[in-house]
């Protein structure tokens, strides 16, 4: 069942994928082609909310969610080891690879993870089209969201992600 999942969703990738035509569909990550997600986790360690900073079609986000919940397994704990709720970044990168009957299997893998400020986000743009992090809880607070930064400092280590630029370029 799981394989004919896959499979199917393999061919509607490629098929919707312009450029890509009989090719797998890859990630290098030398081109930027990172997606930041947005994560919520609840205090069983349960994933709640996923927000990719750049869209993908429904059959990305099933494998997206599939991927993650995969990898979260854990609630995040304060000092006294008791679970709590969190949201933080994890940018992931497409991975495709031929299986032996000449199909492809697609998933997401682990690139890095940050936390990001205490308060509920989202992804938005500023007025240049930089990709941000906007409050839910004070609508004028923005943070720029730089590849490699640490969102709860904003100190960075890399170049800002723009809508030309980094991520899935849309």
């Amino acid at each position: 069942m799981r394989a004919v999942l896959l499979s199917t969703l393999i061919v509607a990738l490629l098929s919707s994928t312009s450029g890509m035509a009989g090719e797998p569909a890859t990630t290098d990550q030398t081109k930027g082609n990172i997606e930041p997600v947005l994560v919520r986790v609840d205090t069983q360690g349960k994933v709640t909310d996923v927000s990719p900073a750049y869209p993908l079609s429904h059959s990305l986000m099933r494998v997206l969610r599939a991927n993650l919940d995969q990898m979260i397994h854990k609630p995040a704990t304060d000092k006294q080891g008791k679970p709590i709720p969190s949201q933080f970044i994890i940018e992931v990168a497409l991975k495709s690879e031929q299986t032996t009957s000449g199909e492809y299997a697609a998933h997401f893998a682990y690139v890095s993870a940050r936390p990001v400020p205490a308060g509920s986000w989202y992804w938005a743009h500023d007025p240049n089209g930089q990709l941000v992090l906007s409050s839910q809880d004070n609508l004028s607070t923005m943070r720029p969201f730089n590849a490699g930064s640490n969102m709860i400092n904003g100190g960075t280590t890399s170049t800002p992600i723009s809508s030309g630029g980094g991520g899935r370029g849309r």
